[in-house]
């Protein structure tokens, strides 16, 4: 069983979490974020940020499938 609770779907999480639900790379999650195509991270700390997961799970809605690409 993991230790590991799920993730707070109302909170923020941090920019490895997104990383690993967005599924980019670390280079095309930072670009996206300088471009303003990703939703704009909060400053958590001095040296930690972190993105509100609302803005970052419409952002997946919004995004298109492959299935719809490729017709």
């Amino acid at each position: 069983m993991s230790s590991q609770s799920p993730p707070n779907r109302d909170g923020i999480s941090r920019m490895r979490a997104v990383i690993r639900r967005t599924g980019l790379s670390k280079n095309s999650f930072n670009r996206l974020i300088k471009i303003g195509a990703f939703p704009s991270p909060v400053r958590l700390s001095q040296h930690c940020i972190g993105f509100l997961d609302p803005e970052v799970d419409h952002w997946i809605a919004t995004r298109p499938r492959a299935r719809e690409i490729s017709q």
